[in-house]
């Protein structure tokens, strides 16, 4: 899975939720209120020879119109964005489960939601990736004397 196909499962999930405009993280910003942002931190690393992990956090923000803030649609939007992803989302052929789903209404006006979504997956690492081999090992400046 690539990271904008992630990015664009989650639009595609928020847009049924409501007709708001989706910001994702590499797009400009300047889009008016009320929208949504997203962005994904992706922390990878090697688990074996041939399967990298992936333990990423969906990241969507609610921005609310300002000084227009409904304390009522704004607890509708943020039930409704826990419970369209609290089950996880498609993305392609594959199948995101969130560990959890937390939300959280901040900003001075409380106009702005915050969700985190933090997940797990794996990805095969193709077979005709090279491997590396170590060729030199080499100890700078530790002269031990034996």
């Amino acid at each position: 899975m690539k990271e904008y196909d992630i990015l664009d499962a989650a639009a595609k999930v928020l847009a049924t939720v409501r007709d708001i405009p989706v910001v994702l993280d590499h797009e400009e910003e300047g889009i008016e209120s009320p929208r949504f942002f997203a962005s994904l931190v992706d922390v990878a690393s090697q688990s074996n020879l041939r399967l990298i992990y992936h333990d990423c956090t969906l990241h969507i923000t609610y921005f609310a119109p300002k000084g227009q803030t409904d304390t009522e649609e704004l607890y509708a939007i943020k039930d409704g964005v826990k419970d369209a992803f609290v089950s996880g989302m498609t993305v392609g052929d594959r199948y995101i489960k969130f560990t959890s789903v937390s939300a959280e209404i901040a900003g001075e006006d409380a106009d702005i939601i915050y969700f985190d979504l933090p997940f797990v997956y794996y990805e095969n690492i193709p077979e005709d990736t090279p491997k590396w081999l170590i060729e030199h090992i080499y100890d700078h400046g530790h002269n031990m004397n034996y």
